[in-house]
C-alpha cells in the first residue's frame, strides 16, 4: 500500500544518506572507493528487497552506482563495482526469481563493465588535461613573476637611493593580504601591483630621479607623474589589468 511504499522509500533514503556520511568519513582512506562500492551495492540490494513491490529495475540502480563510483574514484574502483554489481544481480535473480543465469545477466554485466571502462577513461583524460593545464598555468605564473622582478631590478639600477623598495613594499602587502585571508587570485594581483607600483619611475629623467638635493616644485611635478607613466606602460598587458589600480593610485 501507499504508506508501506513511503516507509520503504524513506528507509532506503536514510541508508543513502548514511552512505554519503561514510564517504566523507573515509575521505583520506586509500580504499575509500572500494569500501563505498561495497556499501553502495549493499544499499542497492536492500533497496531491491524493500522496493521490489513497485520498482523492479534494480539493474538501473547498479548502473548508477557503477557510474558514480567510476566518475569519483576511477577505473579500477569502477570495474570492481561492476563485477560486484553483476554478481549481486545474478544472485538476486537466481534466488528470488528462480531463474537460470541468462544472456540478460551477461549483457547487463558487459554493459556495467563497459560503462566503468569508458567513464574511467574519460575521467583519466579529464584529470590529465587538468593537470597539464595547472602545470602550464603554474609555469606561466613563474614566467610572469621572473619578468616582473627583472623589470623592477632594472628600475633599482636607476634609482639606487630606493633600491629594494618595491620588494619590501611587496612583502608587506602580501603579509597584509594573507592576514586578511584574501583569495589566492587577489593576493597575486596585489603582489604584482605592489611590485610594479613605482615602475613609472623608469620614465623620469635621471637628473630628477638621481638628484642628490631637494627637488624644485617643477621637478616634483614631473616626479608625481610616475604613477600615470607606469599605468600607461602596463595598460596593454592583459594579465596585469587587475593590478593597474595599485600602480595608478598608490600615491592617493
Amino acid at each position: 500500500n501507499g504508506k508501506s511504499h513511503v516507509f520503504d522509500l524513506s528507509f532506503v533514503e536514510i541508508l543513502t544518506l548514511l552512505l554519503i556520511v561514510l564517504a566523507k568519513t573515509l575521505n583520506n582512506n586509500k580504499l575509500q572507493g572500494y569500501l563505498i562500492a561495497i556499501t553502495a551495492v549493499i544499499v542497492a540490494i536492500i533497496g531491491f528487497f524493500r522496493l521490489n513491490s513497485f520498482f523492479t529495475h534494480t539493474e538501473i540502480v547498479f548502473t548508477l552506482v557503477v557510474i558514480g563510483i567510476t566518475a569519483r574514484w576511477g577505473t579500477s574502483e569502477g570495474i570492481f563495482t561492476a563485477f560486484l554489481a553483476t554478481t549481486s544481480y545474478a544472485i538476486l535473480i537466481l534466488f528470488t526469481e528462480n531463474k537460470n543465469i541468462t544472456f540478460e545477466i551477461f549483457t547487463i554485466g558487459g554493459f556495467l563493465l563497459a560503462s566503468a571502462y569508458i567513464i574511467g577513461t574519460l575521467s583519466l583524460q579529464r584529470e590529465a588535461a587538468l593537470k597539464s593545464q595547472n602545470k602550464m598555468h603554474e609555469e606561466l605564473n613563474i614566467t610572469y613573476n621572473e619578468t616582473l622582478h627583472t623589470l623592477v631590478s632594472a628600475l633599482d639600477t636607476r634609482d639606487s637611493e630606493t633600491g629594494g623598495h618595491s620588494e619590501r613594499v611587496t612583502q608587506i602587502a602580501l603579509l597584509i593580504a594573507r592576514h586578511l585571508r584574501l583569495h589566492e587570485r587577489e593576493i597575486r594581483e596585489i603582489q604584482w601591483g605592489a611590485l610594479l607600483h613605482d615602475v613609472g619611475k623608469i620614465g623620469i629623467p635621471d637628473y630628477i630621479l638621481r638628484k642628490p638635493g631637494k627637488l624644485s616644485a617643477d621637478e616634483w611635478n614631473v616626479m608625481r607623474t610616475h604613477p600615470q607613466v607606469g599605468f600607461e606602460m602596463l595598460k596593454k598587458i592583459p594579465f596585469l589589468a587587475p593590478s593597474l589600480d595599485i600602480v595608478l593610485h598608490h600615491h592617493e
